[in-house]
């Protein structure tokens, strides 16, 4: 009998540390798969943690999609991910406003609650940024 080959990995938790040290490397403009190989994590980690908190890289590093027309998908591992429209942020940042919860956000727009938190994190964080600008 035939045994079949199988890869096992090993998920450790980060620390509260390291995922700040995530935050502010990425901040400084850092790549995921540099981060990664930094903290020793895969880059598919540093990606989630900021998404899930909204982590952007400095604007000179990366591009803005606010001129972008038009559904932007990509694909993430072995599914396809859309960009939210304009019209679906402005719908979820009035639905948490108005005290919906996640839950009905995501319902509402189709989207997985994971999904969510990131864009209204992201959108946090866009709007912190432009006040510290301004």
């Amino acid at each position: 009998m035939k045994k079949a080959n199988t890869i096992m990995t090993s998920r450790r938790r980060l620390t509260e540390d390291e995922i700040e040290e995530i935050v502010r490397l990425r901040e400084l403009g850092h790549s995921y798969e540099w981060i990664g190989k930094k903290l020793g994590c895969s880059r598919e980690t540093v990606s989630w943690h900021c998404c899930r908190l909204g982590v952007e890289p400095p604007k000179s590093a990366w591009r803005s999609w606010d001129g972008i027309k038009g559904p932007a998908v990509t694909k993430r591992g072995n599914h396809l991910v859309r960009r939210f429209t304009p019209e679906e942020d402005q719908i979820a940042l009035e639905m948490r406003s108005s005290g919906a919860t996640i839950s009905e956000i995501a319902r509402k727009l189709n989207r997985r609650v994971n999904s969510v938190i990131g864009r209204l994190n992201a959108l946090a964080r866009r709007e912190a940024r432009r006040e510290q600008a301004a």
